[in-house]
């Protein structure tokens, strides 16, 4: 009888080789979670452009022009230290374009107004204003080529000539190089 009651419970080795087991297992799928988070922000920010790329494509269709700025870039950062004038907001206010041709003007997954990095922004220009625009997705660091997976570089029909490493761009044919 004393036998079968010294087989019961498990041995300390045992329960540190279980433990370390289950801390690998653990590493591994959270690991996996990042990339698969990571990656759904980087396809929110293709969809965001795609969909105010279309929307300001039928603003401009109906009006003949695009929403104006002023010349200047707005968008969500607390401050912007680009070339350009800049206009902070508590929001990327892109005039007359939501809610009739968007239902809303997008936000960067993890865009805070207290952090330059991880924000939309939107410029018209031209002469008169109205006849260009640029639409961008600014320093989100996680797309910078220095990390794993996706870049700025990945994408080549969103690429921005002025910001190559920065940021993706999309824009009418005169906003290229705002």
């Amino acid at each position: 009888m004393n036998r079968t009651q010294s087989n019961r419970g498990f041995t300390f080795v045992e329960l540190m080789v279980s433990i370390a087991i289950i801390g690998i297992l653990s590493a591994v799928v959270l690991s996996g979670v990042d990339r698969v988070r990571k990656n759904g922000r980087v396809a929110q920010r293709l969809s965001d452009i795609k969909r105010v790329q279309a929307a300001l494509d039928l603003y401009y269709a109906k009006n003949k022009s695009y929403p104006t700025t002023g010349g200047s870039w707005r968008g969500i950062c607390a401050s912007y230290n680009g070339s350009g004038a800049y206009t902070a907001g508590n929001g990327l206010s892109i005039p007359g374009l939501a809610p009739t041709y968007i239902s809303r003007i997008p936000v960067d997954p993890q865009s805070s107004p207290s952090n330059d990095n991880n924000c939309y922004l939107y410029r018209s220009g031209g002469s008169p204003d109205g006849t260009d625009y640029a639409f961008r997705v600014d320093s989100v660091t996680e797309l910078s080529n220095g990390s794993a997976g996706a870049s700025y570089a990945k994408y080549p029909e969103l690429y921005d000539s002025v910001r190559p490493t920065s940021a993706w761009k999309v824009s009418s044919p005169g906003g290229v190089e705002f």
